[in-house]
């Protein structure tokens, strides 16, 4: 969603399963942080699901450059309020 943004809340712990790209299965692997956030936008994607979706609210703002400047949730709320 070009030039728009929104806080999405996520799971901070998460438990995953998977098969690598040599075939190898990986069960109940524990992921935090900024990992298990990654890990479940990107499972969005897979699954058609646009963060558009998962968050009300959207407003038009900074692009993602901008967005970079802001290391925390508190501070990107702070300076593009809902």
């Amino acid at each position: 969603v070009p030039h728009a943004y929104g806080i999405v809340e996520r799971y901070t712990h998460i438990e995953v399963s998977y098969v690598d790209d040599q075939g190898v299965q990986h069960t109940n692997e524990q992921l935090s942080g900024w990992q298990a956030r990654v890990w479940q936008h990107e499972t969005d994607h897979l699954d058609g699901i646009l963060y558009s979706n998962r968050q009300s609210g959207i407003n038009n703002g900074p692009n993602c450059t901008e967005l970079h400047r802001y290391q925390s949730k508190d501070e990107l709320e702070r300076n593009f309020p809902k």
